[in-house]
């Protein structure tokens, strides 16, 4: 499991996490630190690239409803890009397709919430 953590926006208001790789219980622990660390410092906005997300079993779901859970009591956002459709079809599978917030790309994502991407993060 690769991530990586990024500011976007002009403002730089928008924290991206790319996840590459498998989100299993292998990488859970490691995604949960990284994910909640952004959050305790300050960034209450995240958008989760899975362009390079390869899988998600039911731990990695239970990171990701941790942290929409941990963004929601700060009045955050939590959206979800570049899902491909067989990490997708998990979400809808488990019926959890209602509780996320789902875009095409980050840029979608970023507009969605009044930002564009600061091609200089």
């Amino acid at each position: 499991m690769k991530i990586m953590v990024s500011q976007a926006g002009q403002d730089k208001k928008m924290t991206v996490v790319a996840l590459e790789g498998r989100i299993d219980a292998l990488a859970a622990d490691e995604v949960l630190a990284t994910l909640r660390k952004a959050v305790n410092k300050g960034s209450h906005h995240l958008v989760i690239n899975m362009a390079h997300a390869t899988f998600i079993s039911s731990s990695g779901l239970r990171v990701l409803l941790s942290i929409a859970k941990l963004i929601h009591q700060v009045g955050g956002t939590l959206l979800l890009a570049n899902l491909s459709p067989r990490v997708r079809k998990v979400f809808i599978v488990s019926d959890l397709e209602d509780l996320f917030t789902f875009h095409d790309n980050v840029e979608q994502a970023l507009a969605s919430h009044g930002m564009a991407r600061d091609e200089s993060a």
